[in-house]
């Protein structure tokens, strides 16, 4: 079973959310959780369904690079 690790992100503009999409698709099963909707990360009309007002939770599994991860997504994390 695949551990789930977590970030706090914060997605601004609509322009943030493409770039974040598109940055998304490069990895492997990437999700956006918000209270109880779960979405794919890589899904712009998902991402867009999401409460963007508050920071969401980006879940990703030990299959992708925790390093790479932080890095492609510094901009948007918050603590």
């Amino acid at each position: 079973m695949n551990n789930i690790n977590t970030l706090m992100i914060k997605l601004e503009k609509v322009t943030d959310v493409q770039k974040f999409a598109v940055i998304a698709s490069r990895y492997k099963n990437l999700e956006l959780r918000s209270g109880r909707y779960i979405v794919s990360a890589s899904s712009l009309m998902g991402i867009l369904s999401l409460d963007l007002e508050n920071p969401i939770k980006l879940c990703y599994f030990n299959e992708n690079n925790t390093k790479d991860i932080k890095k492609d997504f510094a901009q948007w994390i918050v603590s």
